[in-house]
């Protein structure tokens, strides 16, 4: 798609949403976006993948409402997980009249600081041990840098490649997961398949499927599974074997299959009551990304 076409796209839906807050992935012309974005009142940092990626990811807030008390990040590359980035932001909510929010010392308050948090798990779906070991990491260190300012609120947001009822979606909703009970290459929920879908007359999404489709819309000419759903499976139902390379990546230990985090986390989409005709059974949306292999829900804000 021609850039300056998909940039001007980009810049209205940011309009039309006005946040306070944006998180974005796959950020290749982040001088561009900010000087556009600059001029709407806001602020940004910006990481890199490593590895040779010309992208990254970005967190932009409005200069009037936020300060920046802090910023991190964490290459992956580091903890041998590949070459995807996350990035951390302890904002502060400023005053009313305008006036700068101070940098206090660590400890002292808690009041209106948020941790902003914004990752691109890894897309292979082969590799659920990586995408469950970048989302441990990442949940970890927002929950230490969470308690550095005195346990301040967590909003973690990017482009999980996972699906809903998915073991990864679970992990995050429930802050424990046994490895044990899911194979590997289905812990994102994620089956690629070639897409081909026409539009006819407008209809509503099936209430029973996030592909199927009742009453015309968009009609799915394919008859394989796109995604999986692990909802039903519960303790001890069955078990797959882990090498311990794989259980270390996941869930930082040979020695566990257990992985936990200490977030109490709730999707901000499934909080929020939406339509039958566009929401899942989790109320999480239909679709957030639609290209030739694949169409589903993979984005979150928790």
């Amino acid at each position: 798609m021609d850039w300056s076409y998909r940039k001007k796209r980009i810049l209205l839906e940011l309009g039309l949403w006005s946040a306070d807050v944006i998180c974005l992935q796959e950020v290749d012309r982040f001088d561009e976006l900010q000087s556009d974005l600059v001029q709407q009142g806001y602020e940004g940092v910006y990481k890199g993948r490593t590895g040779g990626s010309n992208d990254g990811c970005a967190i932009f807030w409005r200069n009037k409402k936020f300060s920046l008390l802090q910023e991190e990040s964490i290459e992956f590359q580091d903890l041998d997980l590949r070459h995807n980035i996350a990035q951390l932001c302890v904002l502060q909510i400023k005053q009313e009249q305008g006036t700068v929010g101070d940098k206090r010392p660590k400890g002292t308050t808690k009041e209106k600081l948020v941790v902003i948090c914004n990752i691109h798990v890894l897309f292979n779906p082969n590799r659920g041990d990586i995408k469950l070991g970048q989302v441990r990491h990442l949940l970890e260190k927002a929950h230490a840098l969470s308690l550095e300012w005195g346990g301040i609120p967590v909003i973690l947001a990017g482009d999980f490649n996972s699906v809903p009822h998915s073991p990864l979606y679970r992990f995050l909703k429930d802050g424990m997961l046994d490895v044990r009970n899911y194979d590997r290459r289905a812990i994102s929920g994620q089956v690629e398949r070639s897409l081909r879908v026409k539009q006819t007359r407008v209809g509503r999404w099936s209430s029973t499927s996030q592909f199927q489709i009742q009453n015309g819309g968009i009609i799915h000419e394919e008859t394989s599974v796109i995604s999986q759903d692990f909802s039903q499976i519960t303790e001890g139902s069955c078990t797959f074997e882990w090498t311990s390379e794989e259980l270390v990546k996941a869930t930082g230990a040979a020695s566990t299959a257990i992985i936990k985090h200490n977030l109490n986390l709730q999707s901000a989409y499934s909080s929020v009551q939406g339509s039958e005709e566009t929401r899942d059974s989790n109320n999480e949306p239909l679709v957030t990304t639609y290209h030739g292999n694949f169409m589903g829900t993979v984005d979150y804000i928790w």
